[in-house]
């Protein structure tokens, strides 16, 4: 394996691993927000749906790599093997044949380099994805469980404000009670008072009307005497 490929191999590598670390901080801040931020903020089933296809097709394409590199390896062994033995007859066109084989065994290699750098990826990528499922699982059900605290809070919402409403009424019919208490009550003060009023009227006038017979009466027997004057002379 040549310099070049393993310091294309450590670059992707470190891609990955930066892209990890990645995904790890934004789920950290996603628990860190879940209180706070709406919903739509959280990661959706279907982007979970979406990570168990791709490891699939990862792992797929994994095997599909690994047999062609194994495919590439018994080839570069049956090159190798034939450019081994010796036992070559002398003949015209020999040599060509030799290199043909030698550039065969070079293409070969570079393909195998090629297929390793792949299957060196897919490990990583595979790698990668398995250990990110389990947080976007963990994601997944934080999300269900915030929908149905979400839900069943929407619910008890929806009861505060049935009550609140059913209380507001309620408070509405106590005032328009209390109004007409009020005016009730500010009726009766008025009844009192004229009744009060006309008791007064009515204890003065029978009070006049006593005196002014009780005058009359007077009068009459002051005139009855002077109209019918007694002697003085008393009998023996």
């Amino acid at each position: 394996m040549s310099m070049v490929f393993l310091q294309e191999a450590q670059e992707v590598l470190e891609q990955e691993i930066q892209r990890l670390g990645k995904i790890t901080e934004e789920h950290d801040g996603n628990d860190g927000q879940f209180g706070v931020q709406s919903s739509s903020s959280l990661i959706p089933e279907t982007q979970l749906f979406e990570l168990n296809k791709k490891i699939k097709h990862m792992e797929s394409k994994l095997h599909e790599t690994m047999a062609t590199v194994k495919i590439k390896e018994q080839q570069v062994w049956e090159l190798e093997l034939v450019l081994s033995n010796n036992n070559f007859p002398k003949l015209e066109g020999t040599s060509s044949h030799v290199s043909t084989l030698q550039d065969r065994k070079e293409e070969v290699k570079s393909e195998l380099e090629v297929l390793l750098k792949k299957k060196m990826e897919a490990e990583i990528e595979y790698l990668i994805l398995r250990r990110t499922s389990p947080n976007w699982q963990i994601l997944s059900e934080d999300h269900i469980t915030l929908s149905n605290g979400l839900r069943h809070l929407a619910g008890d919402q929806e009861q505060m404000m049935l009550k609140l409403r059913d209380a507001e009424d309620k408070t509405l019919k106590l005032s328009e009670r209390t109004d007409k208490l009020r005016a009730y009550s500010e009726e009766l003060v008025r009844t009192e008072y004229f009744l009060r009023v006309q008791h007064m009227v009515c204890k003065f006038s029978l009070y006049f009307i006593f005196q002014l017979t009780l005058l009359c009466i007077i009068f009459g027997l002051f005139g009855m005497k002077l109209m019918f004057p007694v002697d003085g002379v008393a009998p023996t």
